[in-house]
């Protein structure tokens, strides 16, 4: 990817995370990685009722893991914090969903691990999951053009920006 944006996000260390215990929510998408189990070994008892992982849900149901963590941010108070930890496309669904259930941004950390990010394609609209995070370029699942993926980065969206790569096929499959 190319250098950094202001708007490319910036994510945090599990040494840099202050933890409330008690008071602080763990959104895991995955309990078996390194990095969720450092985190997990800093944890406290008190900690444990707090901690949602996705992939220990039964059939790895999304509808009831956003269930799950719903219920768990309305019985919270003031003052609480969360901590979100998985790959980005992970990451800022449930940023977002925080964020609309009243936390504020500056009560998250968020903990990026490899994996699939979203990438919104400026020529159609449609916002679509690379898996491989790690490459520039992709062809959009929608119009078929073939996408630079930017570093800039719109949180609203949880995705990166990807533009036309080639101007000699900018139809891509509609041409």
């Amino acid at each position: 990817m190319q250098d950094p944006m202001n708007s490319t996000p910036i994510y945090q260390k599990v040494n840099d995370i202050n933890i409330q215990h008690g008071s602080t929510l763990f959104l895991f998408q995955r309990a078996n990685n390194p990095v969720a189990q450092e985190l997990l070994s800093r944890l406290k008892s008190v900690d444990l009722e707090n901690v949602l992982i996705l992939d220990q849900m039964p059939n790895l149901d999304l509808a009831h893991y956003l269930q799950s963590v719903t219920q768990r941010i309305q019985r919270a108070w003031a003052g609480w914090q969360a901590v979100i930890l998985g790959e980005e496309s992970f990451i800022w669904r449930f940023e977002s969903l925080l964020v609309a259930q009243g936390l504020m941004k500056e009560e998250m950390s968020l903990i990026s691990i490899a994996g699939s990010r979203q990438v919104y394609c400026v020529h159609c609209g449609y916002l679509q999951i690379q898996i491989h995070s790690n490459e520039d370029y992709c062809h959009c699942e929608q119009c078929g053009v073939y996408l630079l993926v930017r570093s800039h980065f719109s949180q609203r969206l949880g995705a990166y920006m990807g533009v036309c790569a080639d101007a000699d096929h900018s139809q891509g499959d509609a041409a």
